[in-house]
């Protein structure tokens, strides 16, 4: 009998790798329905050892052998959704065998690898430049996940939000980045490895979109993916700001951007001139959208403007310092005569519309400043207050790149602009126009 072809003893510790990251770690078995966590990414995993059978998975030429994962509410080990049974009968050895014969690729399963007494399957490893701060806790090693891009000769990789976005973040990210324990995080343009999570050649097809949030830019991968398989668009939520700076710094494909201009009320080109000078950069008109105060449902405390921002019993929730939400409001709150520090809650900071309507939604915040389609999303009042302008920021050697043709083409299309005002909120008159050339 082949080693790990049959269950282990009750009650040892086992040391396994993570299936999904390949974190290694050491965890009691107990013959029975421990479902610890992996430390790094959180997969909730059955470390118990399954009977002896081998699973296989067809999928795209390649073969992946697992084990049975037990199942502690029927009480027995089930095949994970997807697998077929193997012939139980043969060892694993016999099993692998049988499969190179068929000239299949055969990739093997973190668990099971370690399970017959061989190292998992390696992942591909790149050197990329991250695209903002990152500060990591000193103790742990913390495996940070990423989005990865090529832009122009190099490649970029974008910080995922952590904390409640954990499992999201997970489908999202394109690898992991690990940082020592006794580091206190990486700076912005620090050079990293990032163990990837798919194949480089499809990082290489990624379009890097840095700057404001919004809701639209989620509906524009999910088209863009549909009409092109073969890319990806990659949106990081680092404000304006943040999202102009990324492009003065060659990190970005494009930034979406709604800063405005006090003294002219028109958005974006005074910050465009400032950041990039001479950089030739075309501004696309995206979406025009209604930016309001998110309430609970029902608007309990009948909040209806800014001053009631000042109200004692009223906890609000801000924006980060740099984005285009952030600057609407400090300049409303100026033309009103309001001071900041009569707002109880202006400090606490959000990256995000939807964390603003989530903050709101568990009560952690009686209102906050944010788009009709966040409210929406979480089933929350909303108060319109201004109507703003939010524009696509692309230097022009991208926007006449072949790269993003596809990305414009979708911005173009009829279905686009329907599905955006379905969200409610939006106007999507003159989307994809090219407001000027700078």
């Amino acid at each position: 009998m082949e080693p790990g072809d049959r269950p282990l003893p009750a009650d040892r510790h086992v040391f396994r790798y993570c299936p999904q990251c390949r974190t290694g770690m050491t965890r009691r078995v107990d013959g029975g329905s421990e479902r610890p966590a992996c430390p790094a990414c959180g997969l909730v995993q059955y470390l118990n050892p399954a009977p002896a059978a081998g699973i296989v998975l067809l999928r795209e030429g390649r073969v992946c052998l697992v084990k049975r994962r037990y199942e502690p509410k029927q009480g027995q080990w089930s095949l994970p959704s997807g697998f077929m049974e193997w012939d139980e009968a043969q060892t694993f050895t016999a099993q692998r065998e049988a499969l190179e014969e068929t000239g299949l690729e055969v990739e093997l399963d973190g668990l099971y690898a370690v399970e017959q007494g061989l190292l998992p399957p390696e992942r591909p490893q790149v050197r990329a430049i991250l695209t903002r701060k990152v500060q990591s806790p000193m103790g742990e090693d913390e495996f940070l996940r990423v989005t990865v891009g090529q832009v122009g000769d190099r490649l970029v990789a974008t910080p995922l939000q952590r904390g409640a976005g954990v499992l999201m973040s997970m489908v999202q990210a394109d690898g992991l980045v690990r940082i020592a324990r006794f580091s206190e995080g990486q700076h912005a343009g620090s050079a990293v490895t990032v163990e990837l999570l798919r194949p480089a050649e499809s990082v290489r097809n990624t379009i890097v979109a840095i700057g404001s949030h919004d809701l639209t830019l989620d509906v524009l991968a999910d088209q863009l993916r549909r009409v092109q398989p073969a890319l990806a668009l990659s949106s990081a939520n680092v404000g304006s700001l943040g999202g102009l700076l990324a492009l003065q710094r060659g990190e970005a494909h494009l930034a979406g951007s709604h800063l405005l201009d006090e003294t002219t009320g028109d958005y974006n080109v005074k910050f465009i001139r400032e950041l990039l000078p001479g950089r030739r950069i075309v501004l696309l008109r995206f979406v025009g959208r209604v930016q309001g105060l998110i309430v609970p449902a029902g608007n309990p405390k009948r909040i209806f403007s800014l001053h009631d921002l000042i109200r004692p019993d009223v906890a609000f929730i801000n924006r980060q310092r740099g984005a285009g939400t952030r600057v609407l409001l400090d300049y409303e709150l100026q033309r009103l005569g309001l001071k900041a520090r009569q707002i109880r809650g202006y400090e606490r900071q959000e990256y995000t519309h939807l964390a603003v309507a989530a903050a709101v939604k568990s009560g952690a915040a009686d209102c906050g400043l944010g788009i009709l389609a966040a409210a929406r999303a979480l089933g929350l009042s909303f108060v319109p207050l201004f109507n703003e302008r939010y524009d696509l920021v692309i230097p022009a050697e991208h926007y006449e790149s072949d790269k993003l043709a596809p990305l414009l083409a979708v911005i173009r299309r009829p279905e686009f602009a329907a599905t955006v005002e379905a969200l409610g909120g939006y106007d999507t008159a003159d989307i994809g126009q090219v407001i000027a050339e700078l």
